[in-house]
């Protein structure tokens, strides 16, 4: 009989508590930041171009909430070494992102070993990044864009970069893969880094035991074989083709948005770039109006794809850059013949 007059304080009870249960756990939840990807900057001699690189990732509202790595690289000789220290000067004043970390290394390294060392060193503690060279300017949205597809796409094995750039091409969809990588504002997980082979030759002989060269040059629009035929001969420092290589005999697909938002600055010599007579579209033009991350089927849009070969064709068609770049493999392919016979 008294149970029953305590029954209503009791179910009165039960409610208080299961509502200040849930509270206290949403509090939890809350008060537990969420935690951006560390942001690794590399840079070289260009404080015009660093400048920019660093204003555009500030104006970013996730920039106060990410961490930044700059890794600026060591002076090649005398008439270098004053631009270099002009750079290490300027970033020394960089503020705006949760915290500014830099390391100078006091020899000159060039892209790939500095980027290389750079990206290991991150992953010694986190287990994605997001990198930008010093020639790179970016949206107000691509942290956001790049943060949430780290997010979405973190435990698909077959994806392994995020990619913030895509060259001026009309009527791309909004995201869609590619079996190609990039190298203009990225981000990555640190178990797809972990699937990367940095041995040039032997990914060569690689792609050639399967007979996939022109595939690899994206059915001949651009000679990539080429880039790592240089690579392997030390005429060029690309880490990139190497990830490219790699991601490309493993199938691991790269996400790419179909308006760019990120654009490349840096073909105009210094740094570690020669100046180019390039096709202006291939830099890349800020178009992103929105963070379209989402996830999409994982495979490779023929169509898209179709899209940025004839792209290529068209600018190998019209640009000395190019043409450079074919003359050098027709030249290639006569040696080898020459050899056979």
């Amino acid at each position: 009989m008294l149970l029953k007059h305590f029954e209503p304080i009791l179910l009165v009870s039960n409610v208080f508590f299961c509502i200040f249960a849930t509270i206290k756990k949403q509090q939890k939840y809350m008060s537990k930041k969420k935690e951006y990807a560390p942001i690794a900057l590399f840079t070289y001699n260009r404080l015009s171009h660093t400048e920019r690189t660093v204003n555009a990732i500030k104006n970013n509202a996730l920039a106060a909430e990410s961490e930044l790595y700059i890794f600026s690289d060591g002076y090649k000789n005398e008439n270098d070494r004053l631009e270099v220290e002009e750079v290490r000067n300027y970033l020394k004043t960089i503020s705006g992102f949760k915290s500014v970390t830099i390391f100078e290394s006091e020899k000159n390294q060039r892209l790939a070993p500095s980027l290389i060392a750079g990206i290991n060193q991150i992953f010694e503690k986190y287990d994605r990044i997001i990198v930008f060279e010093d020639d790179i300017v970016s949206s107000p949205l691509a942290l956001e864009f790049l943060n949430t597809c780290l997010d979405i796409y973190e435990n698909d094995q077959n994806v392994g970069m995020i990619h913030g750039h895509i060259e001026e091409i009309a009527d791309l969809p909004k995201l869609f893969f590619n079996y190609k990588s990039g190298c203009w504002a990225w981000a990555m997980w640190k178990r797809a880094w972990n699937e990367v082979c940095f041995d040039g030759q032997y990914l060569l002989e690689e792609i050639q035991k399967l007979g996939r060269e022109q595939e690899f040059d994206q059915n001949g629009s651009y000679p990539y074989m080429d880039m790592l035929r240089k690579q392997i001969a030390g005429k060029n420092s690309s880490w990139a083709i190497r990830v490219y290589a790699s991601f490309f005999l493993k199938r691991i697909l790269t996400l790419y948005p179909g308006k760019s938002y990120a654009q490349h600055i840096g073909f105009d010599g210094g740094t570690h770039y020669a100046a180019l007579d390039k096709p202006s579209k291939i830099d890349g033009k800020i178009e992103a109006i929105e963070n379209v991350a989402m996830r999409i089927p994982i495979e490779v849009d023929a169509d898209a794809i179709l899209k940025i070969k004839c792209f290529y064709y068209k600018h190998r068609k019209y640009s000395l850059f190019f043409f450079k770049q074919e003359i050098s493999k027709r030249w290639h392919l006569l040696k080898t013949k020459i050899k056979i016979i």
